[in-house]
């Protein structure tokens, strides 16, 4: 599995701490990742882009558990493909929780 992150932080440590978070509470994901890339988004200054490849058993009802558990927090979600694909998680700005203004947006992408 490939995840695309882009989250408001101050440098690229705290980026990694935002990506934990998510990655436990959001997307409860504890499999082994790696960070291929942390770096600063060329188009908005306070943003961070991380790119993480994920150790996934890549099984349809596996696709649907994580998007039930992302379907629990208060962002705007659309899936791709059936069989599922892709995932588009993307902060709601109509709905104010600040334990989550440090996310813009997870896009997550299905080996196949």
């Amino acid at each position: 599995m490939f995840i695309r992150m882009f989250v408001c932080a101050e440098d690229t440590q705290q980026a990694v701490m935002i990506c934990d978070k998510y990655f436990d509470q959001m997307l409860n994901i504890s499999n082994e990742r790696k960070i291929l890339k942390n770096e600063k988004y060329w188009k908005i200054d306070s943003i961070y882009l991380l790119e993480i490849v994920v150790d996934w058993d890549n099984k349809p009802q596996l696709r649907e558990k994580l998007v039930n558990n992302i379907k629990m927090f208060p962002v705007k979600l659309t899936v791709y493909g059936e069989p599922i694909e892709e995932i588009l998680v993307v902060k709601n700005d109509e709905i104010q929780d600040f334990n989550m203004n440090d996310l813009e947006m997870i896009n997550v992408f299905f080996d196949e």
